[in-house]
């Protein structure tokens, strides 16, 4: 997450960006994670002084629900089951 609040994944040996959610506010933001056992997880971008400015989409299997949003060692961005973004 950048300080502008744009998630971002980069190429580690090169900087060069390769997925970005394409939020953006004025004063900095957060991410937080969201499950929920009837429609799909998600990652809210909120910013202090715009609340929400973005929601980025996983997914779930019929038979287990996504628990979190994470990063890999292969540079794929995952919310639930659902690979979101990727170098």
């Amino acid at each position: 997450m950048q300080t502008n609040g744009d998630l971002v994944l980069r190429v580690a040996t090169t900087g060069r960006a390769c997925y970005a959610s394409g939020t953006r506010a004025l004063d900095g933001a957060s991410a937080t994670f969201h499950k929920n056992l009837v429609s799909k997880p998600w990652v809210d971008i909120t910013s202090p002084s715009q609340g929400r400015i973005g929601r980025v989409y996983g997914a779930h299997t019929p038979t287990t629900y996504g628990t979190n949003a994470s990063v890999n060692s292969r540079g794929e961005f995952w919310i639930g089951y659902k690979k979101v973004g990727w170098c």
